[in-house]
């Protein structure tokens, strides 16, 4: 059992011996290696790091052409509530700047205004609308719309 115990204990401290002969051995084929294919009288620094600004192409809206469209303007009840509209070809739009008078579901109009088609809103509910101007044709169905305890 003694015999045993010290060709261990021999083994464990000759091993990490072996190990670290190894890793030096292998690091020397490595240096060798490199200093044999770099190219000579060039001295290797840092390379200055430059980064351009990226020049992203904005749309100019302002010069769209303004827009008459006839729809219903419905009340969506998703991320806080918006007045969306939808024209007779079945067409989405977000409305922006609609004036409070004409905030209630269900009120069919005669809507101008410019569409702002690069807009994004969180409402996905098709194309941004700047509305200009609204002539209510048909306000029988139309239904103000109550949100904590307010009539939009």
């Amino acid at each position: 059992m003694r015999n045993n115990s010290a060709k261990t204990l021999i083994a464990l401290i000759a091993v990490p011996f072996f190990l670290v002969g190894c890793n030096e051995k292998a690091s020397e084929d490595v240096d060798e290696t490199a200093s044999s294919s770099a190219p000579t009288g060039i001295e290797a620094t840092p390379a200055e790091q430059t980064i351009a600004p990226v020049e992203t192409e904005k749309s100019d809206t302002s010069g769209m052409a303004e827009t008459t469209l006839v729809g219903t303007i419905i009340y969506k009840d998703v991320e806080g509530g918006f007045f969306a509209f939808i024209d007779e070809s079945g067409a989405h739009y977000t409305l922006h700047n609609l004036e409070s008078v004409h905030q209630k579901d269900g009120l069919i109009v005669r809507v101008s205004g410019t569409p702002q088609p690069d807009m994004m809103t969180i409402t996905q509910f098709g194309t941004v609308f700047e509305v200009t101007s609204v002539e209510v044709l048909d306000d029988s169905a139309a239904k103000s719309i109550i949100q904590n305890n307010t009539i939009l």
